[in-house]
């Protein structure tokens, strides 16, 4: 029973150091990243986002944000506004939905080659 007891002990010290470690690990990492925002910062890129792409050798962004979805939502269905007052973040993220959609099928009408991404900020 004696050495049962010592060879538990042993394996949770022994795991114990590992998590020890890699915590340690991911926190030099953290450090590093955040040394080369500052960097980055410094250096006068701009936003994050703006120098990843530049990293990436991507020469631009478009960003659309719509500053009516429930006038939009609205329009397209009298329900919306019934919906709207109770839960207007769903109305929100479905008016997105619907224009992604939209664009989506506009650009490849006109033959543009495009990576279309919707973000959604839940």
């Amino acid at each position: 029973m004696n050495t049962l007891i010592w060879c538990l002990i042993l394996v949770n010290c022994t795991a114990l150091g590992l998590f020890v470690w890699r915590h340690f690990s991911l926190r030099r990492d953290l450090d590093t990243a955040r040394k080369q925002l500052d960097q980055w910062g410094a250096a006068g890129l701009g936003t994050l986002a703006a120098s990843v792409f530049s990293a990436l050798g991507r020469p631009s962004l478009i960003s659309v944000e719509i500053l009516n979805p429930m006038e939009l939502a609205v329009r397209e269905s009298p329900l919306a506004k019934a919906f709207g007052s109770l839960t207007p973040e769903l109305v929100r993220r479905e008016v997105y939905k619907e224009i992604y959609k939209r664009l989506c099928v506009q650009l490849q009408d006109q033959g543009v080659v495009a990576e279309v991404r919707l973000h959604d900020g839940a």
